[in-house]
């Protein structure tokens, strides 16, 4: 098993591609638990001016963001355990600046660095980086974005 640490614009290009409008609805909804998706849910229910609106775009953006920067500091903190002679090691986070790339420009890319990703943070002798719930986040990401692949699929054959 290797590990390589994945350059931050991969990270951005993710956080990007979940914030799509035309994947925000099918793929963000993965990024937050239960507690979170009913709490959004009830807030979109009431939500009543253009502003307020925007608040919770904002607010969702940033959880989306803050996601994705954990699971890049899950994919340095696995090369660091792993390559690092040290024991010292310095962590970065994202630059917010990195939402402003460009997203994967399809699913099959998207879902190939996912998967890099889920390999990567893994130590070489087999310990995540990545707590329990996100990962389970990560996963349900992964698996949804392979329906959509395959969904996409059925429609272009009929």
């Amino acid at each position: 098993m290797s590990v390589i640490q994945i350059d931050p614009t991969e990270f951005g290009r993710i956080a990007s591609t979940l914030l799509r409008p035309q994947y925000a609805d099918d793929f963000s909804w993965c990024v937050f638990d239960t507690r979170e998706n009913m709490e959004i849910h009830a807030l979109l229910t009431h939500l009543e001016s253009h502003e307020t609106v925007h608040q919770f775009e904002e607010a969702k953006s940033t959880m989306i963001f803050t996601w994705v920067d954990r699971l890049y500091l899950a994919n340095q903190i696995a090369a660091a355990i792993t390559y690092v002679k040290e024991r010292e090691f310095t962590l970065q986070h994202l630059r917010v600046t990195l939402l402003d790339l460009d997203p994967y420009p399809t699913l099959t890319e998207f879902y190939e660095q996912l998967r890099s990703i889920r390999y990567n943070i893994y130590t070489n002798n087999g310990r995540c980086m990545f707590d329990h719930n996100d990962m389970t986040r990560l996963d349900d990401l992964i698996d949804a974005v392979a329906h959509q692949i395959i969904l996409d699929m059925s429609r272009c054959k009929e």
